[in-house]
């Protein structure tokens, strides 16, 4: 039989169960959560459930709250849809939103590219360095510098649409080319061939 201070009454259920089915909550005297693992579940699955409907229900041009960044009173409708938030809503307004995700953004001016770069070709800052170091600098293809225009600037990472395999650095122009000519080598000879025959 199980120690009786190893065991714990659910304030929900009332099934006196081993404390391992009990959420650590070190605020408690005991350290652990006042509902059992499988009540929690329950709980919050209706915590949600509330939540969206407030979404659903209730009409956002009628109803209004502060914002907790310029804490002013704004109507629902300017706040962005939430299921996790106070009232199924954002706690800040679009506008300021929008305004921190500027100031980030400035504040951060590599850190969004960087984790694209991650997220689509698992690229990391060290390994992208060390390819441009490899480069030289320099596009694979053209072997120019590229400049450092936001859009059209820097080195571009190639990779294989099939395989998702990164090749290589490109500028934007060998990068974008290749895109225009679906990676196709005979496409890319058939072009070679046509600028050959057409010289002047």
């Amino acid at each position: 039989m199980a120690n009786i201070d190893s065991m714990k009454e659910c304030h929900y259920c009332y099934v006196i169960q081993p404390l391992l089915e009990f959420h650590i909550a070190r605020g408690n005297i005991d350290g652990h959560s006042n509902k059992c693992r499988q009540c929690q579940k329950i709980y919050a699955r209706g915590i949600t459930q509330k939540r969206r409907s407030t979404i659903f229900i209730a009409n956002p041009s009628k109803a209004f709250r502060d914002c907790s960044d310029c804490a002013e009173v704004k109507s629902l409708s300017e706040f962005s849809v939430n299921p996790n938030g106070r009232d199924g809503f954002s706690g800040t307004c679009k506008s300021c939103t929008t305004e921190r995700s500027r100031a980030w953004h400035l504040a951060n001016p590599g850190r969004r590219v960087q984790s694209q770069r991650k997220l689509l070709y698992d690229l990391s800052a060290k390994q992208f360095s060390a390819m441009i170091t490899a480069q030289n600098g320099r596009c694979a293809i053209c072997k120019c510098v590229p400049s450092n225009k936001p859009k059209s600037g820097g080195l571009h990472v190639d990779h294989c649409h099939s395989t998702g395999k990164v090749r290589g650095l490109l500028c934007y122009y060998c990068n974008t080319g290749l895109g225009q000519f679906k990676d196709d080598p005979d496409r890319l000879r058939r072009a070679i061939e046509y600028l050959n025959t057409r010289e002047s």
